[in-house]
């Protein structure tokens, strides 16, 4: 009996100290998961690359720059201040949110993210001038001379190293594609020594006859070229240079699907009032008529009706 006896109360015993032995580590589990580790104190992390510790606070800590005098916050990571590949400081000296590359606007403060130097005009658009520097606020100047500063050619669009080209009474808001077919039915030899191309252009049924030679919607008929086949019969084909200056060959009768591009300009003052013309096409807006002479990746070149030469950029459109 007494041996019986000696075992429960062991039994029992073991059971008790188990018990105790879990509940203190669900205590010690629940202290860290609720306080974390020592984050309540000053941390005692070495300042590096122009930071230096502040004081602690419940759930992190945060970092002060020492130039220029600036606070960051950062979370729970010292190094999360740091930005990271595709990343950023906020290029506005009074915020330091770290902003990924391709974000125009820094989502704390707002701050434009494409315009170094805080002058109205983007980054890009100061790097294809040379009257204007990214990494210098110039939009006050007049670089071309023209009475026009650069931040007002820049938001109409025209062309800040041209004298003759100033703000006008459109904008070029955008620049299409479309895919249309062009056929090269035949050529003609004149008496006088040229030679005249048929065209089946887009969706027009009529055929076009040009010179050899001429410019026809911003393309050039460059070449008459002539290949034997195989059965020793010639394979004509003609050669149109593009408006970007590479080539499109069309084989005689076979039709070849080509982009081709449009321009979308507006009223000034008015951006629904709109037309859509190609390179060589004539319209009409708010009473004046344009000429469209040349429409490139970025931009615009027309002739107005009283005989002034315009040049228009793609307007850049933002929203935030």
């Amino acid at each position: 009996m007494g041996a019986d006896r000696t075992k429960r109360w062991l039994w029992h015993a073991d059971k008790l100290l188990f018990g105790a032995v879990l509940a203190v580590c669900a205590a010690a589990v629940v202290s860290f998961w609720h306080d974390g580790p020592q984050r309540n104190e000053t941390p005692t992390l070495s300042a590096h690359a122009g930071f230096e510790l502040g004081a602690g606070h419940r759930g992190g800590f945060e970092l002060e720059r020492v130039f220029p005098d600036l606070s960051v916050d950062i979370a729970t990571d010292p190094d999360e201040y740091r930005p990271r590949p595709g990343e950023h400081v906020c290029l506005d000296p009074e915020c330091t949110y770290i902003v990924p590359d391709d974000e125009k606007w820094c989502p704390k403060c707002g701050a434009p993210q494409d315009d170094r130097d805080f002058d109205g005009m983007d980054d890009a658009f100061e790097q294809r001038h040379t009257v204007t520097n990214p990494d210098m606020a110039d939009g006050h100047l007049d670089g071309d001379g023209d009475n026009f500063t650069n931040i007002e050619e820049y938001k109409a669009g025209s062309d800040p190293d041209d004298p003759i080209s100033v703000p006008a009474e459109i904008r070029l808001v955008a620049i299409e594609r479309e895919l249309i077919d062009v056929l090269f039915r035949g050529y003609a030899k004149c008496r006088s020594g040229q030679t005249e191309i048929q065209l089946n252009w887009g969706n027009d049924t009529r055929t076009t006859i040009l010179p050899l030679g001429s410019t026809f919607r911003g393309y050039r008929l460059k070449e008459l070229r002539t290949d034997i086949g195989r059965r020793g019969e010639p394979n004509y084909s003609l050669i149109l240079r593009r408006p970007e200056g590479d080539a499109l060959v069309l084989p005689r009768s076979t039709p070849v699907r080509e982009p081709e591009r449009y321009g979308v300009f507006a009223a000034a003052d008015d951006p629904t009032k709109r037309a859509r013309a190609y390179p060589g096409m004539r319209f009409v807006i708010e009473g004046r008529s344009y000429l469209v002479v040349e429409i490139t990746r970025t931009g615009a070149r027309l002739i107005g009706d009283r005989e002034e030469r315009i040049t228009l950029e793609l307007t850049r459109i933002t929203s935030r």
